[in-house]
């Protein structure tokens, strides 16, 4: 072999050694950056980790440092209810209890309720006053003793329900029929209705018939005048007629 043929020879074995070399410091590199990726995803998941745990123990100290919540279910308060229906003025305001701590009703008729256990204190002298003349009337909530004691054991026939007494006028010659039963507080607002009435042109405070047998069922009570409860409606009305 000559030696140019042996130089040959000897380069091409070179060229091939030196070629892994290159191709190590290509490889070499991508591998780094990959570890070290991955070892910064290790540490953001050990951090998260450890926030985790951290938060979890905080919410355990918590959970043990927290008082157990009672819930306590009330029964519904018993109460008294009451109606209030008296021949006042349209804006009369009547004040339940010391200063109205119970509410409010104004105008001639209106409902009212009240806790039992606060009845004393709602039983001032005005209320016990309103429930005597009948213009306070208990509708439930105390027992046939609790109603004797506060004067609302009530007979049958002796108080006007609430349509009968907004409707008083309208009903006419009804009226003869329920008036001799009727507490003679509640046949005082009947008179007192057709006073105002008559005033106001309503066609029965103006029929002479009905007003005079009002008033002669009316002397039948010694609480009213011994001319009877209507006399001045058949007074107004005499004088009425005296004008044609």
């Amino acid at each position: 072999m000559t030696e140019q043929k042996k130089k040959t020879v000897k380069g091409a074995a070179r060229k091939p050694a030196r070629t892994p070399k290159v191709n190590e410091e290509v490889n070499e590199a991508p591998q780094e950056v990959k570890a070290e990726a991955v070892n910064e995803e290790v540490d953001a998941l050990k951090k998260q980790l450890a926030d985790a745990m951290k938060t979890l123990q905080m919410m355990q100290e918590q959970l043990a440092m927290a008082k157990p919540q009672v819930v306590q279910v009330m029964a519904d308060v018993e109460k008294v209810n009451l109606r209030w229906q008296a021949e006042v003025a349209e804006e009369n305001v009547l004040n339940l209890g010391p200063n109205g701590v119970y509410g409010s009703i104004t105008g001639k008729t209106g409902y009212a309720s009240v806790p039992k256990s606060e009845w004393s204190k709602f039983l001032d002298e005005s209320m016990k006053g309103f429930i005597k003349k009948r213009m306070l009337i208990v509708l439930s909530g105390l027992t046939d003793e609790e109603r004797e004691m506060n004067n609302c054991m009530y007979r049958e026939g002796e108080l006007l329900d609430e349509k009968a007494f907004v409707k008083m006028l309208d009903m006419g010659e009804d009226l003869i029929a329920v008036f001799p039963a009727l507490c003679h507080e509640h046949k005082e607002m009947i008179a007192r209705r057709f006073i105002s009435g008559f005033e106001e042109n309503h066609p029965s405070a103006h029929n002479r018939q009905l007003v005079v047998a009002l008033n002669e069922l009316s002397k039948q009570d010694p609480k009213f005048p011994k001319q009877g409860a209507f006399y001045s409606v058949i007074e107004k009305l005499n004088a009425k007629d005296a004008a044609f």
